[in-house]
C-alpha cells in the first residue's frame, strides 16, 4: 500500500504472472482499477477502469503488449470514454535496428465512432542508445 502527499492512496497485489492495482488520483476524486496478466512468453494483456467519484465519468482502457521477436515489440490499446462518442484505438511498433543501440518506433491512433473511422495522431521516433 502507498500514500502520497497529495492525499491519494492505493494498493497493489503482485503475483508471478499478474498485477492488480487500485489507486486514487486528483485528491481522491478519481478511482483507478487495473489488472495486467502475462498470458504467455512475451505476451501481456491488461485493462484499466477509471471512475470519477466527484464528477461522474467512466473510462475503460484495454490493451496488449506482444514481443514478436527479440528486436520487435507490438502494442495496441483501445480506450472507451463514457463522456465521448468515439473510441480511441492506437497501435505502436518498435524495432531495434542495431541491437541494442538504435530503436525505431511507429505509432498511430484512430478515432472510431458508430458512423466512421478517422485518423488521429501519427508519430515516428528514433532513439539512439549508448555507442
Amino acid at each position: 500500500m502507498f500514500v502520497s502527499l497529495s492525499q491519494n492512496f492505493g494498493a497493489q497485489l503482485d503475483g508471478s504472472d499478474y498485477v492488480a492495482t487500485a489507486s486514487t488520483e486528483k485528491k481522491r476524486s478519481v478511482l483507478n482499477l487495473s489488472y495486467f496478466q502475462s498470458v504467455g512468453k512475451g505476451y501481456t494483456v491488461g485493462a484499466t477502469a477509471t471512475f470519477g467519484l466527484v464528477k461522474p465519468s467512466r473510462t475503460l482502457t484495454f490493451g496488449a503488449d506482444y514481443l514478436v521477436d527479440v528486436d520487435t515489440t507490438v502494442r495496441a490499446f483501445a480506450k472507451v470514454d463514457s463522456a465521448k462518442d468515439v473510441t480511441v484505438v492506437a497501435t505502436n511498433v518498435e524495432h531495434r535496428l542495431l541491437h541494442p543501440n538504435l530503436l525505431l518506433g511507429v505509432s498511430s491512433e484512430f478515432n472510431v465512432s458508430p458512423s466512421n473511422v478517422t485518423a488521429g495522431r501519427m508519430g515516428i521516433n528514433l532513439t539512439f542508445g549508448d555507442f
